[in-house]
């Protein structure tokens, strides 16, 4: 049987940021909480869409939350392991 894992790491997520220019709006301790979050939880589900989320209330509202959630999905890795 195989197990597929996903994984984000705080330097995907940021380099998302860099390059839509998210996050304008939030402050260093907002950021730290979501990147803290992130380097804390894995990405389910649930996960995806709580940093979603807060990505998108601290960026310009030229955004839709679909994209900015695509965004933050496209920089998951899965791998795959046999169990």
């Amino acid at each position: 049987m195989l197990k597929y894992v996903r994984e984000w790491s705080v330097d995907s997520v940021r380099d998302i940021c860099v390059k839509h220019q998210y996050y304008l709006w939030g402050d260093n301790a907002e950021y730290t909480k979501l990147m803290r979050f992130i380097r804390t939880h894995k990405p389910t589900n649930r996960n995806i869409s709580i940093v979603a989320m807060d990505v998108y209330k601290h960026s310009d509202s030229d955004f839709s939350l679909e994209e900015v959630a695509e965004d933050v999905a496209s920089v998951i890795r899965i791998h795959v392991v046999s169990e």
